[in-house]
């Protein structure tokens, strides 16, 4: 694991990280784990230079759509098999063609993945039909416009007009 991944993890499970002077100041360190205490000695120097500028916030933010630690062991708690890695292929690819990151692909293929483990009923509008940076189906989706901005495509809901995509 690498710097960045191991500061939006402990970011995203309460931690905060400070730098003071050459030290990495965690808390709180009394939840810290003995691998989370190897992975951050390992880490350190990145750690630290990542953190020098204050770039903490920003750094969580880079992967908006990424699972938290909790979400991901439940998508991969069974093996995916040939027709989930199939499945999770092609909604990175239906992503991308929407002008996301790779990176945002993956992630967001992985949340509709523990949607389907979770068998939850809601859908994102990227996965609609009629979704091609706007709603063409507003209407019936309940919308008073067609403009969908990416908060809204990227979000888990219920839609009475949607349509998955064939």
């Amino acid at each position: 694991m690498g710097a960045r991944d191991l500061l939006h993890d402990m970011l995203a499970a309460g931690f905060t990280l400070e730098v003071a002077g050459e030290k990495l100041l965690v808390t709180p360190a009394s939840n810290l784990t003995d691998d989370m205490r190897e992975a951050l000695r390992a880490c350190k120097p990145e750690l630290l230079e990542l953190l020098a500028g204050g770039n903490a916030h920003r750094l969580a933010q880079e992967r908006p759509y990424r699972p938290s630690p909790a979400q991901g062991n439940a998508a991969h708690a069974d093996a995916w098999d040939d027709a989930a890695i199939a499945r999770f292929q092609a909604r990175t690819g239906h992503i991308r063609r929407h002008g996301f990151t790779e990176q945002d692909a993956d992630d967001l293929a992985e949340q509709m993945h523990l949607r389907d483990v979770r068998a939850d009923y809601r859908h994102l509008c990227l996965e609609c039909k009629h979704y091609r940076g706007r709603c063409g189906n507003h209407k019936a989706a309940g919308l008073h416009t067609t403009d969908v901005g990416r908060g809204l495509a990227t979000m888990f809901q219920h839609c009475p007009g949607f349509s998955e995509v064939n």
